[in-house]
């Protein structure tokens, strides 16, 4: 009987002491694969924008879908045709075309602001670092600093005319 016990106590003792918890690890860096550029990839994201102090605003979810269709040469680049498909909850779909590429730890796009801002005499056209593509989480990173005077003729006169822009990112797991 007390050999039934013991050999009882030691098959626990193996059970039990060879059961461990699984854990996840905490995820301290980008991951490498987040954005894997390939034609015919589609990248499903959703996400939320905040506010100066970092908290959510409620109201801004949003679902993205981006779909990889192609490469193409392009302002001495060769990016990747990227077709987003951008619903926030409340309103439609938004469709728009992006040229990406990746260059050392971002993403970069062609940013052109001309045709948007709707003021005369307003260029803005270059590829800005649009996500983080690899370091650690949590680090903001700018997408867009714009800090510029330009001279709009406003009824006859020339009118000088500050814009700033700033926009950052942030990548978080949840």
């Amino acid at each position: 009987m007390a050999r039934k016990v013991i050999t009882l106590l030691i098959f626990f003792a193996f059970i039990f002491g060879g059961c461990k918890k699984e854990t996840t690890p905490i995820i301290e860096t980008i991951p490498s694969n987040l954005f894997p550029l390939k034609v015919g990839n589609v990248w499903y994201y959703s996400g939320y924008e905040i506010d100066t102090a970092g908290t959510k605003i409620n109201g801004t979810e949003f679902n993205s879908s981006m779909t990889i269709v192609g490469q193409i040469q392009f302002q001495g680049k060769n990016p990747y045709v990227v077709i987003d498909s951008f619903k926030y909850d409340d309103r439609n779909i938004e469709v728009d075309t992006l040229l990406v590429y990746l260059e050392g730890e971002y993403l970069y796009a062609w940013i052109d602001l001309t045709g948007e801002v709707g003021i005369p005499g307003f260029e803005y056209r270059r590829w800005v670092p649009f996500v983080k593509a690899s370091g650690n989480l949590n680090e903001p990173y700018t997408i867009l600093n714009l800090d510029t005077t330009i001279t709009v003729n406003y009824q006859g006169q020339l009118v000088p005319l500050n814009i700033k822009i700033n926009i950052t990112g942030n990548i978080v797991t949840h």
